[in-house]
């Protein structure tokens, strides 16, 4: 089967129910889009590998724009940032709202570029609670120069090496750590037990309440003055030039 995308048709096929009965009633099943390897290849690589997760999921397996029987485009669009924003177009086109995405090898890159994309598109707006900020936030995405190899080489190679913890032991300066009290990426208890590992005596938490994770415009009056109060105990507190 094929599917109309807009600037692109993708060849698309399914194995397994999506609904089954069980009982009196019916059951929907988890459907699941198997992202192909490559580059190059088509859908085939992962077929025959993943037939018996047809048991349990409905599973979509698709050729990738350039490849197999999808249109081939053009150059320009053979890249992660294209293929990741095909990838969610084909789930909304087929109605797929909560879709597992399984990526096999070059499609497992495919796969964490979408999931990028897709954390951007519904988690960014929650960055803050203030008033206006998820058409700002839209703004902020479509203006931005994004480098996904950066953010791709990040995610698979260097996120899961670095460990905060592992360097508070070196910390000699002042620290002045900001925390929003309902930040949903860095949770204010963690924020709270980085900074007691800290030594205490140059460190100042200052918890910020009714601030997400963009504390200077969800809390400028709080944010600003304990930057420039930390800033200016900073200065006092060093001895004077000779």
């Amino acid at each position: 089967m094929r599917i109309s995308l807009g600037d692109v048709s993708l060849w698309f096929d399914v194995s397994g129910p999506s609904v089954i009965p069980r009982g009196d009633t019916t059951v929907e099943r988890p459907v699941l889009v198997a992202v192909h390897g490559g580059p190059g290849l088509d859908h085939l690589t992962v077929k025959s590998a993943l037939g018996p997760l047809a048991e349990d999921f409905q599973v979509v397996y698709f050729d990738l724009r350039g490849h197999g029987r999808s249109d081939h485009s053009s150059p320009e669009f053979w890249n992660m940032r294209t293929w990741a924003d095909d990838l969610r177009r084909l789930c909304d086109a087929l109605g797929l709202r909560k879709p597992v995405v399984l990526g096999s090898s070059f499609g497992g890159f495919v796969a964490l570029t979408y999931n990028q994309a897709e954390f951007l598109r519904v988690c960014y707006p929650l960055y803050s609670g203030t008033p206006g900020w998820a058409e700002e936030s839209r703004q902020f995405q479509a203006r931005m120069i994004k480098n996904t190899d950066v953010a791709l080489h990040y995610s698979t190679h260097e996120v899961h090496a670095f460990d905060p913890w592992s360097v508070i032991g070196a910390v000699r300066c002042p620290v002045l750590v900001l925390a929003g009290e309902d930040d949903p990426i860095c949770p204010l208890p963690v924020v709270e037990d980085l900074a007691s590992q800290l030594p205490a005596e140059t460190t100042r938490l200052v918890r910020l309440p009714r601030a997400r994770h963009t504390i200077f415009r969800d809390r400028p009056d709080l944010a600003f003055p304990a930057v420039r109060h930390f800033v200016s105990q900073v200065r006092e507190s060093q001895p004077a030039s000779c």
